[in-house]
């Protein structure tokens, strides 16, 4: 259990890690939005039935057989799917980190092979923008966010370690693009804003 728990919060901290929001991006579609996946009451059909890729040996395991542990008094239930068949953004994600907390679906984390961030600035319109290091934060403070090319608007390619981030009501959605010493990770997180919160209580009082 001890072990357990200590792969768990290196799961939390990977997708919950802050930063200092340093700019709006906005655009010209700012009113278009894509609904996300959360729901506050039912986990909805698609996550469910979610399988893992047919050319695997659980080819017709369901979410449930994805488990990664249950914690604190079997309040938090963690799954993991790799290879999902789903897609996000029209981007098939490497894996999808389901995070419940008393059977509610709160947070779920997409690993990604390729960025998408242009994609869903287009899709999701206005969001905040945060530099993970000095020089993405200087990019930003300067206000050098967006370039234009062809006629199309675009993140200025110099950003290569950043976190966009979309408030829609109790939900959120953060996106990072995040320089490693193996290389560079796509992360797409969905989520309650109050999670955490939800969290540190039960891991307080459990």
């Amino acid at each position: 259990m001890k072990i357990a728990v200590i792969l768990l919060t290196g799961l939390l901290l990977t997708s919950c890690g802050k930063s200092d929001e340093a700019g709006i991006v906005k655009n010209d579609n700012s009113s278009k939005r894509k609904r996300i996946n959360l729901n506050n009451t039912v986990v909805s059909e698609e996550l469910l039935t979610l399988q893992t890729d047919k050319t695997s040996p659980g080819q017709n395991d369901t979410l449930h057989n994805n488990l990664f542990g249950r914690f604190f008094c079997d309040r938090a239930e963690f799954f993991i799917i790799d290879n999902p068949q789903n897609d996000i953004y029209l981007e098939k994600p490497r894996s999808i980190v389901l995070f419940f907390l008393d059977g509610e679906l709160c947070q779920t984390k997409y690993e990604l092979g390729n960025n998408i961030a242009n994609r869903l600035y287009k899709e999701l319109g206005r969001c905040r923008i945060a530099g993970l290091d000095g020089k993405n934060k200087k990019i930003i403070d300067a206000k050098n966010i967006l370039v234009k090319s062809a006629g199309e608007t675009s993140l200025n390619h110099q950003l290569d370690n950043y976190e966009l981030k979309w408030i829609f009501g109790d939900k959120e959605i953060r996106y990072r693009v995040e320089k490693t010493k193996d290389g560079t990770r796509f992360t797409y997180t969905e989520k309650l804003k109050a999670y955490e919160k939800q969290y540190n209580q039960i891991e307080k009082y459990c």
